[in-house]
């Protein structure tokens, strides 16, 4: 059996979520999360996105009992890994610069 080489735990937690690349500031790129660390998460994408590019990253949890309520969680970080799948599709490793402390509820004016 091979060794987990993971620090964190992983939360399996599908979520939409959009990626800008920093390069440029206005690429922006729209997935669903597959899984959740404290400091890390991958999502899957129709986009590539180049090894070791800065991006900013932004989740959003909707309840659906409660449509007008969400959460948003935002981090920056760095792509650590780009798996190649079928049907072009992506999956995004992203190693982020700080642990997921700051979740801001959003609610309707």
């Amino acid at each position: 059996m091979p060794e987990e080489r993971r620090g964190r735990p992983r939360f399996v937690l599908q979520l939409p979520a959009m990626l800008k690349v920093r390069e440029d500031g206005t690429h922006e790129i729209h997935g669903t999360t597959e899984n959740i660390s404290l400091t890390g998460v991958l999502l899957s994408t129709d986009s590539d996105v180049p090894l070791e590019a800065r991006v900013e990253l932004t989740m959003a949890f909707v309840q659906s009992s409660t449509p007008a309520c969400k959460l948003r969680m935002s981090n920056s970080g760095r792509v650590v890994r780009v798996e190649t799948r079928p049907e072009r599709k992506y999956g995004i490793a992203i190693e982020c610069d700080y642990p997921f402390e700051d979740v801001t509820a959003i609610r309707p004016g």
